[in-house]
């Protein structure tokens, strides 16, 4: 069996394991597990490859199918992932939500002809991949921007942050775009823009090793480390507010305290001289 089939199982293996230590770390924490659900979601796509080329006629037809509901569901997960770490706002999310609805669309019609017609044979390779069909263009316009949006985020994030904070952030910008680059890579080559044999699994295989050092020299995905960044801004942001606060506080009880004696001063029948 070719190499190039074997990258998709080796992708799915290794995005698992980085996937299931991430969460191991910190299971209750709602960071560590959408980056399982990520991981999952990465090597579940990837390893459709592997098996479309190791099954023959309708089985590897439907397993691509299958896989592919991993890749439909990826962008709005990553997207949620990506805010959880920067911290957004509520309101911020609605995008992540959208995406949710138009994955539950897409899945309706994954395992119909209209997504995925067949499988056809790469013309300078013998490696088979997805002949799409109209609704795999909506997929493909609907990861471009989902994609798009996660880089624009991370780019913001790292604009935000400072120190070691903003170093993990941009550890984190480039894994996302080695994984991106990997998803576009693969793109190019359903759409015949490319002709040989996809190089994305390669790429996935390579963005888990980065996403593995940066983790272990750099602390990146560790909760602790970024609730304690979140922590001191809002420590921060408490002082400055009880600052203020105490700044207005006591000319305001000044005039409180003369307007009541003015009113005692004038029931009595004093003057405001002797206040």
């Amino acid at each position: 069996m070719n190499l190039y089939i074997w990258s998709g199982f080796f992708s799915f293996v290794c995005n698992l394991i980085i996937g299931v230590y991430v969460f191991s770390q910190n299971p209750t924490e709602k960071i560590n597990r959408l980056f399982l659900l990520f991981s999952i979601g990465v090597g579940g796509w990837s390893i459709g490859s592997f098996f479309v080329n190791i099954l023959e006629g309708g089985l590897g037809l439907q397993m691509l199918r299958f896989n592919y509901l991993f890749g439909i569901w990826l962008p709005p997960v990553y997207l949620a992932f990506i805010h959880e770490v920067l911290k957004r706002r509520e309101e911020q999310k609605i995008i992540v939500y959208i995406g949710y609805s138009i994955s539950t669309f897409l899945s309706i019609f994954v395992f119909t002809p209209w997504f995925i017609q067949g499988v056809r044979i790469l013309e300078d390779s013998f490696f088979r991949i997805s002949a799409p069909g109209i609704f795999y263009y909506l997929f493909f316009a609907f990861f471009s921007l989902m994609m798009l949006e996660i880089i624009r985020q991370n780019w913001q994030g790292i604009r935000e942050s400072e120190g070691s904070e903003k170093v993990r952030r941009k550890w984190l910008l480039l894994a996302n775009s080695l994984a991106i680059l990997a998803g576009f890579e693969y793109f190019s080559r359903v759409f015949a823009i490319l002709k040989s044999s996809p190089l994305d699994d390669y790429i996935l295989v390579i963005y888990t090793f980065v996403l593995a050092y940066a983790i272990r020299r750099y602390r990146l995905l560790d909760i602790d480390e970024v609730l304690a960044f979140h922590r001191e801004k809002l420590m921060l942001t408490g002082l400055l507010a009880a600052s203020i606060n105490h700044e207005i506080r006591n000319p305001l009880f000044l005039i409180q305290e003369m307007t009541r004696k003015a009113k005692e001063a004038s029931s009595t029948g004093g003057s405001l001289a002797e206040i």
